[in-house]
């Protein structure tokens, strides 16, 4: 259970810096305040806690076996695809 928790965490929390990445020139003139077009975080940085975060759920999604890891791999890539594509 605990591995599923962390699944689901990290692989959210990885994808919401690429929708800041994604985000950051609307952002930059709608809110000014987010993290990039406020200076609080670097792209690298966003780039860095996107990768680093999703590698997490997709290694902990591994402990769960197979099934698991493969479902949990579609999640991110679905995830990642819709973020690219709005």
């Amino acid at each position: 259970m605990a591995a599923l928790v962390l699944t689901v965490f990290f692989i959210a929390s990885g994808t919401m810096p690429l929708n800041d990445i994604i985000d950051e020139h609307a952002d930059r003139i709608n809110a000014p305040h987010r993290p990039l077009p406020s200076g609080q975080l670097s792209r690298k940085q966003a780039v860095a806690i996107h990768i680093i975060h999703s590698a997490l759920g997709l290694i902990f999604a591994a402990s769960s076996g197979l099934p698991g890891f493969a479902f949990s791999v579609l999640i991110y890539l679905n995830a990642t695809a819709y973020l690219s594509l709005i």
